[in-house]
């Protein structure tokens, strides 16, 4: 099994048990700005990294996590431009623990700033995934 197919396969697992852990309440959400170019956040960067296609789907631009104060945190979409469909949603992926939905994706371009909160701040990528097809269209591996 090549990198990136493992890499694959390990971001659905989570995605089901972010599903299963949805249905309990045990995934955080907060409130986001509906805008598509909300400015850069203040707080300290903690990570960032490029976002890349996945499963046949195009999806460019970065992913950035600032630190908002403990446990708030924002979760930026900058240069993002992704397929325009309706149901895509973004993903935090935690080191450990669930998976964290944040929200819908406010727009299929554009700068865009997620708020969340949780207790687990060691964050290994942000995804964009498809409702409609139950697929990540592109992860940005953060670093």
């Amino acid at each position: 099994m090549s990198p990136l197919q493992y890499h694959s396969l390990v971001l659905k697992l989570l995605l089901i048990l972010a599903t299963n852990s949805l249905s309990c309440g045990a995934v955080q959400s907060g409130n986001s700005s509906s805008s598509l170019n909300d400015p850069r956040p203040t707080g300290p960067l903690m990570k960032q990294g490029q976002f890349g296609g996945q499963n046949g789907q195009s999806v460019s631009g970065s992913a950035l996590i600032f630190n908002n104060g403990p446990p708030n945190y924002i979760a930026r979409l900058e240069g993002i431009s992704t397929p325009n469909e309706t149901g895509l949603q973004v993903w935090v992926m935690p080191l450990s623990g669930n998976a964290l939905l944040i929200a819908p994706l406010h727009g299929f371009s554009g700068n865009q700033n997620y708020n969340f909160s949780t207790s687990t701040p060691t964050f290994t990528s942000v995804c964009i995934q498809s409702t409609q097809k139950n697929s990540f269209y592109g992860c940005a591996q953060l670093f």
